[in-house]
């Protein structure tokens, strides 16, 4: 027996007893799994914060894009059967429809709050609704390119690329469109390649 083995040795600190226990890659898998967390919470982040804004679903704007033909429809009621004159239809109708959100799409909103997004087909003004042969098949008011209030033109503005992406009439699964609201009150997302079949 030595002389300081009957001394008293307070025991190792808790913590440099617990830390002596974990074996050198364990200190590498405990690393390696905070910096995978650190990196999934940035990812996560960064994809919440500027990836893509939702436009794969265009009901709100059909919505819009209906309720607007409908009151072109009341407002050509109340004048003889006659549309109102492009330069200033949104002005004409809104004493029909009242809600200025109607009148601007949701999409174009998201990236500025003075836009407008839709267009009259210009080609009908001052025309009679009973001109048609086939109104299920002549664009009245659609998704524009142009987003100042009463932007009017023979649907020659529609968005490319276009703004929603939903199902088309007559294509199978999603596709990309633009809305097109039509004189006998429908809407449909309707691809790029357009024609104004007004006879």
């Amino acid at each position: 027996m030595r002389d300081n083995d009957y001394l008293y040795r307070p025991p190792a600190p808790l913590s440099r007893r617990r830390l002596s226990r974990v074996p050198a890659w364990g200190w590498a898998l405990i690393l390696l799994c905070i910096a995978v967390t650190l990196q999934l919470f940035a990812a996560t982040f960064l994809i919440l914060a500027f990836g893509p804004k939702s436009n794969d679903n265009p009901p709100l704007c059909q919505s819009n894009l209906r309720k607007l033909g409908a009151a072109i429809s009341l407002y050509a009621q109340d004048y003889d059967g006659t549309y109102p004159l492009a330069q200033n239809w949104m002005d004409a109708v809104q004493s029909v429809e009242q809600d200025d959100a109607v009148f601007k799409c949701p999409l174009v909103q998201q990236s500025d709050i003075f836009a407008y997004g839709y267009s009259f087909n210009s080609s009908l003004a001052q025309l009679k609704h009973s001109a048609f042969s086939n109104p299920a098949l002549v664009a009245l008011d659609f998704d524009s390119a142009r987003t100042r209030r009463n932007a009017n033109d023979a649907v020659t503005s529609l968005p490319d690329p276009p703004r929603h992406r939903g199902i088309s009439p007559g294509r199978p699964g999603m596709s990309w469109g633009n809305n097109i609201g039509y004189v006998d009150g429908h809407v449909a997302l309707v691809p790029l390649q357009f024609k104004d079949d007004r006879r």
